[in-house]
């Protein structure tokens, strides 16, 4: 379990042997170079390949005399005449049948304490005849049922043997001796009387919180579910406080058991609402709300049916869950700045994160500094961290990157402060993101990490997803489109867990355009459409959004001009300028002089160096466009300041395509050598990159290239 904490165990999946995998194990058991094929195919027949079998055969068969040590090696008898067990239970029951009762009585305490266990839990449940109780030990110890594992710890050598002895019970004794194991773990470790709520110390003088867990088990088993809902809480509120979130949530959900069986409504409405919580923080967002949603059930009172309400509109909020936004309207219908102003700080804040997703910045903004008005003076610490994260996205959404960093900013500085990790991940994901949008892609890249970093340190899926999803687009812009797609997926694979349909539409579009990079329309597309259909079903503006801005790179890529153009004139009055430069490019590409003319003439130059972004794109597209009307000197000037944006960038796939650009350009120029130059930098950048689309037209162009 800490391995797991850690983060530093991997699961692996160990496949049963094949037949000539038996017989090298059995040669190794048997230190022999092969045994008979006979002897080999019956141990395979009989276990399957199955190597604990192999080995729990092996030790019965020489247990009984089958097998024996003769003459210096090993001899057994006739294949005809061996009784080889036919199940694993009944080659452990052969081995524990040759135990003394003391040994068996022994096994079965243990077995019921858990695979393992020490020698003081065993003497506190099993009585005080120490010197029985290691005669016992030694006895199992050297027929290879338990080992030592260092100090006074024992541990059965497979759980499939404590399995068998534990089976073996009958439910009165194996449930009575669950409850005095529960009674005596208790008062080893001091907490008898106490409730659970004492510091866990005793037994081998460590603290073990491992015991709460342990002790819930037994009272659950024993019957005692009063003790056993107690111990489970406990054990739930010591894993969240170490950030073990999946422990957390089984702890709690024990203790719901429990309170079901016992039918306490009101523990049971307040365990579902902590572990709504829990599951909110390791990123369960469906799991989050069915919990909110059970614990709304259960409660009568307005005032805490309004904080749930409330609760639960902020965790639809994460997904765009529009069941949410009816919750918060609800809660606010109750609400009062006199008796409750933090849930009605709370539920403004994300009624403006409703509006952010609909792409109406400017009432997000209204409804976020209306939340921070009510939350600062409360020195609410929880309120505020959604607030100031919110208020980033709102701006950084609206084009406003500078004041979206400095509420990035403040949110980090405030979880630092209140030592709130999650409001530090927040601020550093949205500056992440505010320098994917102004083009700085290393720095993008550090804010990103620090933003996984976080969230695997407090075991939050949410946050880790957002920060790989903030590593891929760093990448893609850095061209390193093979890390890009590889973090993609890794996002794509904890977003299956989270059930963040918004996220998935996000990544989704930026895998689209990698693929479209790559060569893969058809992969591209799928995902396209994928993000339309999600802005379909949801009416959300900034999945809209997204959805238009995949289709309008896909078109462009594919040189489809006129579903290009006509895309754009659909969207111009919802988006504006926002596609202004592949707008131009589709004029070009259609040759539509006079409109590109007049287009041309109204753009202002003046202000095109402060969009920060789309700086270089627009001298781009205002390159190829002089260089369609003729413009050769301002055509030549713009390719320059473009080139020039994208190297300071270190945008290569970008440069690569402005290059390709200007050597056509020069070409028609009559300006060979220098066309030659731009279209072989652009093949090694392609190459680079493995921006296989782009590298296969720059290819062929090269080779039709006059020398």
């Amino acid at each position: 379990m800490e391995w797991n904490r850690e983060r530093l165990a991997i699961r692996i999946s160990v496949n049963r042997l094949d037949y000539e995998e038996v017989g090298q194990l059995l040669a190794s058991l048997f230190t022999q170079e092969r045994p008979s094929d006979e002897f080999t195919q019956a141990i395979y027949r009989e276990t399957e390949g199955n190597p604990f079998f192999i080995e729990e055969v092996i030790k019965s068969l020489i247990e009984q005399g089958q097998i024996y040590w003769e003459e210096g090696s090993w001899q057994r008898r006739e294949i005809t005449d061996l009784t080889i067990p036919q199940s694993i239970k009944e080659a452990i029951g052969r081995r524990l049948s040759r135990q003394g009762s003391g040994s068996i009585e022994m096994l079965h305490t243990a077995a019921v304490l858990g695979k393992r266990f020490t020698f003081a839990e065993l003497v506190t449940v099993a009585g005080p005849a120490e010197n029985d109780l290691l005669d016992a030990l030694d006895e199992a110890s050297n027929a290879q049922l338990l080992r030592i594992e260092g100090g006074e710890t024992f541990a059965f050598t497979h759980d499939k043997i404590r399995e068998v002895l534990y089976e073996e019970l009958n439910p009165i004794r194996r449930r009575r001796l669950h409850l005095r194991i529960g009674e005596g773990l208790e008062q080893l470790y001091g907490l008898a009387g106490t409730n659970g709520l004492l510091p866990i110390s005793g037994g081998d003088g460590q603290n073990r919180s491992t015991a709460v867990e342990s002790l819930a088990h037994h009272f659950i088993e024993g019957g005692d579910l009063v003790k056993g809902m107690q111990y489970s809480i406990r054990a739930g509120d010591l894993a969240s406080k170490v950030f073990a979130l999946d422990e957390a949530v089984h702890g709690y959900q024990h203790a719901i058991e429990c309170a079901e069986t016992l039918q306490d409504v009101d523990k049971l409405a307040k365990l579902y609402e902590t572990l709504g919580s829990v599951q909110e923080q390791r990123g369960m967002v469906q799991a989050s709300t069915e919990s909110f949603e059970r614990a709304l059930q259960l409660v009568q009172s307005p005032n805490e049916r309004s904080r749930l309400k409330t609760m639960l509109g902020a965790v639809y909020a994460q997904i765009g869950d529009e069941r949410g936004r009816a919750h918060l309207l609800a809660a606010l219908d109750d609400l009062d700045l006199q008796s409750h102003p933090r849930d009605l700080a709370r539920a403004n804040a994300i009624l403006g994160r409703y509006y952010h997703l609909h792409a109406d910045w400017d009432m997000a903004i209204q409804y976020l500094e209306r939340a921070r008005q009510i939350a600062e003076p409360l020195d609410e610490p929880t309120v505020l961290v959604e607030i100031y994260a919110y208020l980033a996205g709102a701006y950084q959404q609206s084009g406003d990157f500078e004041t979206s960093m400095e509420w990035a900013r403040q949110s980090i500085a405030h979880g630092e402060r209140s030592g709130i990790l999650a409001s530090v991940a927040l601020g550093e994901e949205f500056l992440a993101e505010d320098y994917l949008a102004t083009g700085r892609w290393r720095l993008a890249l550090q804010h990103a990490e620090a933003d996984c970093q976080i969230g695997e340190k407090i075991g939050s899926l949410a946050r880790q997803a957002w920060g790989i999803h903030s590593l891929a687009n760093a990448y893609y812009g850095l061209g390193d489109l093979e890390k890009a797609l590889q973090t993609a997926n890794e996002c794509l694979q904890i977003v299956d867990r989270t059930g963040d349909l918004r996220l998935e539409a996000l990544i989704r579009s930026t895998r689209a355009n990698i693929y479209a990079d790559l060569g893969e329309f058809e992969a591209a597309w799928s995902d396209a459409d994928y993000v339309v259909q999600r802005a379909q079903i949801t009416g959300q503006g900034q999945l809209q959004i997204w959805g238009v801005d995949v289709r309008v790179n896909l078109y462009t890529l594919q040189e489809r001009w006129q579903e290009l153009l006509d895309l754009i004139l659909q969207v111009q009055s919802d988006m504006g300028d926002r596609h202004t430069g592949q707008y131009f490019l589709a004029l070009i590409r259609l040759d539509r002089r006079q409109d590109l003319q007049g287009m041309l003439e109204s753009l202002d130059r003046s202000v095109l160096d402060e969009e920060e972004y789309y700086s270089p794109w627009y001298w781009y597209i205002v390159a190829l466009a002089s260089a369609y009307l003729g413009d050769h000197e301002d055509a030549a000037v713009c390719f320059e300041k473009a080139i020039k944006r994208f190297e300071d960038r270190e945008e290569r796939i970008s440069l690569g395509r402005a290059l390709h650009q200007r050597a056509i350009f020069r070409q028609t120029s009559n300006e060979l050598t220098l066309a030659r130059q731009d279209l072989q930098r652009a093949v090694d950048l392609f190459t680079q990159c493995g921006a296989k689309f782009h590298l296969s037209v720059a290819e062929k162009f090269l080779q039709q290239l006059p020398a």
